[in-house]
């Protein structure tokens, strides 16, 4: 979230005085009665706004229907697109505008999901709202994201598929020969080590490196003492990552 916000008073949408920022952030779109109609978020506040003020012969009966109902507009300036994201995210869930909830078909951004209930959980990424779930995101950027699931599976090998095809393996996959699984599926692993990778990659997903940084120098120094090198050296590599 930004470290600073600013803020608007709300103002008349066809307020000619009335100048848009070229700035990232976050607008709610009030109607007639004071009541929030629509919240949205713009990598730059001045093109999105200023497109509500005139009609498009290309919006759907959904977007002319908004349009004409806008009367007032608030705008909260973030640091970066990412920020103004998550905070429209979380007004539109704590206050559930109408058409936000009309739209919300049309309008989903990816997220991370590590499965909870089960012995060898899976990581997967999912527009969904997904039950049973560790979940980070969403993420605005795609390409981030699947550059942090790949670097996750690279260091910790969770495991990717789905639960049919997990559970009717007889023989490790593709997967598990790019070193990017751990083959749970054969027990190529055990249930302690593979339930430790996947606390390592949540507390890794959720920013707190230093403690799974910590975790993995203490089993490389553990292997070495143990001259144990081949492990060792895989930890290292981890490290590396």
């Amino acid at each position: 979230m930004a470290k600073q916000l600013q803020f608007t008073k709300k103002k008349s949408i066809f307020n000619k005085s009335l100048e848009f920022p070229e700035a990232p952030g976050v607008y709610k779109f009030y109607d007639d009665t004071q009541n929030i109609i629509y919240i949205g978020k713009a990598k730059l506040l001045r093109n999105r706004l200023s497109s509500y003020l005139s009609p498009n012969k290309d919006d759907t009966r959904k977007l002319q229907r908004l349009k004409k109902s806008i009367k007032f507009v608030e705008f909260i300036i973030t640091d970066t697109e990412s920020d103004a994201l998550l905070l429209e995210q979380s007004l539109i869930r704590k206050i559930k505008p109408l058409f936000n909830i009309q739209f919300r078909d049309d309008k989903s951004y990816p997220a991370i999901h590590i499965s909870s209930e089960h012995d060898f959980p899976a990581i997967f990424i999912s527009r969904k709202k997904e039950k049973n779930t560790t979940k980070f995101g969403p993420f605005a950027n795609v390409g981030a994201m699947k550059e942090n699931i790949n670097l996750v599976r690279s260091i910790f090998k969770i495991r990717n598929c789905k639960d049919l095809i997990f559970n009717n393996r007889s023989r490790p996959c593709i997967e598990y020969q790019l070193e990017k699984c751990s083959a749970p599926c054969v027990s190529e692993v055990s249930k302690v080590k593979y339930s430790q990778d996947v606390n390592d990659a949540i507390k890794f997903l959720s920013g707190k490196t230093d403690s799974v940084l910590k975790n993995l120098y203490e089993k490389m120094d553990e292997y070495s003492q143990k001259k144990d090198y081949e492990r060792a050296i895989l930890y290292r590599e981890k490290i590396k990552s």
